[in-house]
């Protein structure tokens, strides 16, 4: 893997393709393989859909909690 080589990883998404739970499963399989992961960025948004989604990154946590409760 690419990223296993990289000194940092960007994760990048973009509005209304990415999906969380995708994006959830990525992250976690770059923690796995101890990839440094500095955070992700979205494209395509616009400055109003910034102002109302701004909890994304609280769903990402909270559906990566309920993945690791049903793997459980």
């Amino acid at each position: 893997m690419l990223a296993q080589n990289a000194d940092i990883v960007l994760l990048s998404t973009r509005k209304d393709y990415s999906r969380i739970p995708y994006v959830a499963q990525c992250c976690d399989s770059l923690r796995s393989l101890q990839v440094p992961l500095l955070g992700a960025v979205m494209v395509g948004s616009d400055s109003d859909f910034q102002r109302q989604t701004y909890g994304y990154r609280q769903e990402i946590q909270r559906s990566t909690q309920q993945r690791a409760v049903s793997n459980s």
